[in-house]
């Protein structure tokens, strides 16, 4: 609602000589780079489909749901931001405009604008932070069921939510707050750490048609072979391009800031191998690397 109204006061007050397909396409002053980073910028975003498939196990069909969310929620989101970014070039100001703000305060009535202000950004945090604890709950239960994390983080409680996992998300952000990063250094590396896992998310599509060849064949989208290895290749380059362009155009701290949280939890990884293969002489990586039981289950249906 928040980002209609800014999108339909806007459009009345968009300067017609300002504003024109080129300056739509290829804004002035804008590069490869750039661009790049602006596209990294948004996988946070954009996200919101994909993020249905980390909750898959707890969906009554995920088959039909994952996919109508997949493509809804990247359109919506998509739409919307390319009005707000057509809004925010054409607006008619003769004083440079620095966010959506600036914006809004040109061309809305007072009590409109207040409500943008206010309830936009209250909307904004509730739907992130909602989103957010779903997921990285989500995420964090998965890696409990793995032993990657005590067993504290799988318990549910009478309403299917992890106590704990929410208290460790809490605990994170306060961290963040209390150490006051900044906002885009944090959104610039979670950027580019979630460009690199989505790189490696690709890999085991390729596996897909020789591992489970009638999942494969009865997969809701079916598409040839040639097709989503020419997707993956595709969508591999953009990872690439998008991580660059970030790592370029951004502050030199950044760097700093994704190595340090590769350290960090690769060398969590490690430690909490070393630990289960010490207490239970249990193999984590040999655990994880083991087939996935419902997706086993599933082929032999198919194949039956």
């Amino acid at each position: 609602v928040a980002l209609g109204v800014f999108i339909v006061y806007g459009m009345m007050s968009i300067d017609s000589t300002k504003i024109n397909f080129k300056s739509i396409i290829s804004p002035e002053g804008m590069t490869l780079t750039s661009f790049g980073a602006a596209l990294g910028m948004l996988t946070s975003a954009l996200g919101g489909g994909f993020q249905g498939m980390i909750l898959a196990d707890s969906l009554e069909n995920p088959r039909k749901q994952i996919i109508s969310s997949f493509f809804l929620s990247t359109s919506i989101v998509a739409i919307f931001y390319a009005a707000m970014g057509v809004v925010t070039v054409g607006v008619n100001s003769s004083d440079p405009v620095d966010s959506l703000g600036a914006v809004a305060k040109i061309n809305m009535p007072t009590a409109v604008y207040l409500f943008f202000i206010v309830c936009g950004a209250l909307f904004a945090l509730a739907t992130t932070i909602n989103g957010m604890l779903l997921t990285t709950s989500a995420n964090l239960d998965m890696m409990a069921r793995d032993k990657l994390l005590p067993s504290c983080f799988a318990k549910k409680n009478r309403f299917g939510q992890n106590p704990w996992c929410i208290i460790f998300i809490v605990v994170v952000v306060c961290g963040i707050l209390v150490l006051n990063i900044d906002i885009t250094l944090l959104m610039s590396v979670s950027s580019v750490l979630t460009i690199l896992s989505g790189v490696l998310k690709f890999l085991p599509v390729l596996k897909l048609p020789k591992r489970y060849p009638h999942c494969y064949k009865n997969a809701m989208v079916r598409l040839p072979q040639w097709m989503v290895y020419g997707m993956i290749f595709i969508a591999f380059a953009f990872c690439v391009y998008e991580g660059y362009s970030l790592v370029v155009e951004a502050q030199s701290s950044l760097w700093w800031g994704v190595l340090a949280t590769l350290a960090v939890c690769f060398g969590y990884f490690l430690l909490r191998v070393l630990f289960v293969k010490k207490k239970t002489g249990e193999n984590l990586l040999e655990n994880m690397a083991a087939p996935y039981k419902p997706w086993e289950e599933m082929e032999a249906t198919y194949a039956a």
